[in-house]
């Protein structure tokens, strides 16, 4: 606990906050994402996944204020990437444009995105490929919809005046989602009356919005993730 706390916590690299498993070749044999594109994953199982609109957010550093503390950001990130793997992330995939036209504004903004895609929302894009489409996808796009916003949704219970769940209807279709495919193996039905359809081949996710419950093409199904998925940074 204090080796973690000196080296972890006082680094000078943004968001890590604990020692965490790595890549040993044994018990870890690669990089969660990269089995899964292989093919090293037991396909019996059944998959709901999700991920939240904003999880960049909170690991993002916002000391970054121009190109070139994105630049030492990415080299301390990925250590061990090629020169030509840097420059593809830092020019191809999440470019200093900042008109909006990738997602971003400022330098802020494309770290957050580059974090949250490259640490949690590329990862249920990851699973249902891997299981060919054959998953449930729900994104939590309730404001602000920061990394584990999503929490006292899931655990609701019906307290008056909560600070954080702002939208019991959510609350509540969130619940009826998650136990009735833990019984069923299949989601109930959205409160509209339709059925909650699976990922397919049109990228289909359940949205959790505070003015609405629909459906939308999951966001994370992009080249973007395709290209994290390889690994190719390791």
């Amino acid at each position: 606990m204090q080796a973690n706390a000196l080296q972890v916590l006082t680094g000078d690299i943004y968001g890590t906050f604990t020692f965490g498993p790595i890549v040993d070749g044994n018990f870890t044999p690669a990089l969660p994402g990269k089995l899964l594109l292989d093919g090293g994953f037991d396909s019996s199982v059944k998959i709901m996944a999700a991920h939240n609109a904003n999880e960049g957010f909170t690991f993002a550093d916002p000391r970054l204020k121009n190109d070139s503390d994105y630049n030492a950001f990415l080299k301390k990130s990925f250590p061990t990437a090629s020169s030509d793997v840097l420059k593809y992330i830092n020019e191809t995939l999440y470019p200093p444009v900042y008109d909006g036209s990738h997602g971003y504004k400022n330098v802020f903004q494309r770290t957050v995105l580059s974090v949250g895609e490259f640490v949690i929302d590329c990862n249920p894009f990851y699973l249902a490929t891997a299981y060919k489409n054959q998953i449930y996808r729900y994104l939590f796009s309730v404001p602000p919809g920061f990394h584990g916003i999503d929490v006292p949704f899931t655990f609701y219970n019906g307290e008056a005046g909560s600070s954080v769940v702002t939208n019991a209807t959510v609350a509540t279709a969130l619940q009826g989602f998650i136990t009735s495919f833990a019984v069923n193996g299949t989601p109930k039905h959205l409160p509209n009356g339709q059925d909650y359809p699976v990922f397919g081949s049109d990228a289909e996710v359940v949205n959790l919005n505070q003015t609405v419950i629909d459906v939308i093409k999951d966001p994370t199904a992009t080249d973007r993730c395709k290209w994290w998925q390889q690994a190719l940074y390791a």
